[in-house]
């Protein structure tokens, strides 16, 4: 073959070379064998012709080479030109050029394409393929007739199984910052027709510690059940939440928070205004909801310890001062954990619907006062079930059916309304039940590597 001329020359030179580095050696100079030193040029030119290569020269690149299926091809020593015999050697030290790294590819595919498809004919896998001059396996595409490059018109056949193709999928993966799979594909595709390349893509991507770290998701678990003061049967309020959002800048460039008040039970929501976070602005906050919506028996909190969020805020306040208020002594108060969101969802829908009535708008407190009234009218309009295309199926529950008995005006029939209540309790109660069947939970056992997740610090540190 032409294009292993003079291949033994590198060869045993390089050989001689690479084993000068190995070790020193260990005997005395007068032991050493007495080995003719041969420069019969002519001699070494005449047999580098009659070289054949019975194996191939492709094998499984190393985890820790940088560089990839370039690792792989640089070994083949090919397209060296060594005519020029007192450059031979500096050239085949000398660092690979452009054309040399793409003729090395060139064969590099050539003896891919060889031990994946030893039988082609102008079809592979239901492919039409044609050789290049290169010998080449490349696809025929339906745009070949458009002026563009000759790669994207004809791009070179590969297999996914083949270990080098593999090698080559990472090298372009860490090449393009760490891109995923459907922008790797699409780099791939434009000189390459990789056939199932999703599939090894996918499993490159899998493998890649960096893209696993930052697209790691938390395993599922079996939830919990729910706690006693959740499902019971209670009162609207009787259990209820309480969180702070904001401040909100009003038109007297003054700053008021709004308490969110949150039924556990059935997700009601109650809003109150205040102007400054102080004990005595809760109290009278909450003095305010007890008195139209009647006093709850326990009440979930944040003491202020919560680092996220706004609720830092709420440390201002002086808790042994509200507990022990004469309004509020028969109530027990419950501190949610440090770091818990549990009223966060209720939260966030507020804050959406503010800031879409609000937008850039400076009101003052009176307007605010009727814009959370709308606010949390609409909230608590929300549905908790699913809406059926059925004519038949029953109303969708929604957190206001359970304290808006009587919607317009009318008086409705009492023991309809408490036959009609409990049922809409009973069914509200069936929905908690989540249904599970034919989900595999992800169970962490010892050996696995986790990331340890904190509310204070981002994922790439």
């Amino acid at each position: 073959m032409d294009i292993f001329k003079d291949f033994n020359t590198l060869t045993a030179h390089h050989t001689a070379v690479s084993r000068a580095h190995v070790a020193p050696i260990r005997v005395e100079q007068a032991k050493c064998p007495q080995v003719p030193y041969c420069l019969n040029e002519t001699l070494i030119k005449n047999f580098a012709y009659h070289l054949s290569i019975t194996s191939s020269p492709v094998r499984k690149a190393d985890g820790t080479e940088s560089n990839g299926v370039l690792g792989c091809s640089s070994r083949i020593f090919i397209g060296r030109d060594v005519r020029n015999k007192n450059k031979a050697m500096q050239q085949f030290y000398g660092v690979l050029k452009g054309e040399e790294l793409q003729e090395s590819k060139n064969t590099l595919f050539s003896f891919v394409q060889g031990e994946s498809f030893p039988e082609s004919g102008n079809s592979v896998n239901g492919i039409l393929v044609e050789r290049d001059q290169r010998g080449l396996l490349r696809v025929k595409t339906k745009i070949i007739e458009r002026d563009d490059d000759y790669a994207f018109r004809y791009p070179i056949l590969l297999s996914s199984k083949h270990h080098v193709v593999y090698c080559f999928i990472r090298e372009y993966h860490l090449k393009h910052s760490h891109a995923g799979i459907q922008a790797l594909n699409a780099i791939i595709r434009e000189e390459f027709w990789v056939i199932a390349a999703r599939r090894t893509i996918r499993s490159v991507v899998k493998k890649c510690v960096r893209s696993k770290r930052f697209t790691a998701k938390p395993p599922t678990t079996f939830p919990l059940q729910l706690p006693l003061d959740r499902v019971r049967d209670a009162a609207t309020f009787e259990v209820t939440g309480i969180d702070l959002c904001g401040p909100l800048i009003l038109r007297s460039k003054t700053k008021a928070w709004v308490i969110v008040f949150t039924c556990t039970v059935y997700r009601c929501v109650h809003l109150e205004v205040i102007t400054s976070i102080n004990t005595e602005y809760f109290i009278h906050a909450l003095r305010r909801f007890i008195a139209r919506r009647g006093r709850p028996s326990v009440i979930y909190t944040d003491n202020g310890t919560n680092s996220a969020g706004t609720s830092k805020v709420l440390i201002k306040v002086d808790w042994e001062k509200v507990v022990s208020h004469e309004t509020l002594n028969p109530i027990n108060w419950k501190f949610i954990p440090p770091t818990a969101t549990w009223w966060e969802r209720l939260i966030r829908i507020t804050k959406n619907l503010l800031v879409r009535v609000l937008e850039q708008t400076s009101v003052n407190y009176e307007e605010l006062l009727t814009i959370l009234c709308d606010v949390e009218s609409v909230t608590n309009c929300r549905l908790l079930t699913y809406i059926s295309n059925d004519s038949q199926d029953l109303l969708p529950l929604s957190p206001s059916m359970f304290f808006q008995d009587i919607k317009e005006s009318g008086v409705a029939d009492l023991d309809l309304l408490d036959r009609n209540k409990l049922l809409k309790r009973q069914r509200f109660l069936q929905e908690l039940r989540e249904q599970r069947h034919g989900q595999k939970d992800f169970e962490i056992k010892i050996g696995y590597i986790v990331l340890v997740g904190s509310d204070n610090l981002k994922r790439i540190n």
